[in-house]
């Protein structure tokens, strides 16, 4: 029919309902015919048994429909002296960046995340960094002779460096 869309969700899928971008619900699984004679709504399709739920303007919906996404999501916010720590069926999964947020869709997997303050990690190393910020060092170059693009790369100064002549005889 002409302005009329057939959606069919299976079971292990959740449907994003867009209306001129903006969120307007979240579907479970079922066929649903929608009235579109002007081609403004727009659906995605997520798999629940992938628990992380990626999209662009996750912090807006977050911020217009909390309370119809805690329906469907389990949200998790750390603050900037926090990390998470996330398990997936009770197995460690990975690791969370501290002021992070993440979505997590509740469904066939079982997702905790435990948070772990690391304000001592923070100020230990603030502190370490202050001390060697006194201490003078090699001058860390980043560049072409990197061993991987982006890593550093030690430039020493030429005295440091031995002479071909002494390596080979520090071998035999």
């Amino acid at each position: 029919m002409f302005g009329v869309k057939r959606i069919s969700i299976s079971q292990r899928e959740r449907g994003l309902k867009l209306c001129d971008g903006n969120f307007e619900t979240i579907l479970e699984p079922g066929v649903y015919h929608i009235f579109d004679p002007f081609e403004r709504v727009e659906m995605r399709l997520y798999d629940v048994t992938v628990p992380e739920f990626e999209h662009p303007r996750v912090d807006l919906f977050v911020q217009e429909s909390r309370e119809t996404l805690l329906k469907h999501f389990q949200i998790v916010e750390l603050s900037d002296r926090e990390v998470g720590v996330v398990f997936k069926n009770g197995r460690l999964s990975g690791v969370l960046s501290p002021g992070k947020r993440q979505l997590y869709w509740r469904g066939p997997v079982e997702v905790r995340v435990e948070h772990q303050d690391i304000t001592k990690e923070l100020e230990e190393w603030r502190s370490r960094m202050s001390c060697s910020a006194r201490r003078p060092g090699p001058p860390v170059r980043m560049g072409p002779r990197s061993a991987r693009p982006g890593q550093p790369h030690l430039a020493l100064p030429p005295r440091w460096i031995p002479r071909r002549e002494e390596q080979s005889a520090r071998l035999f």
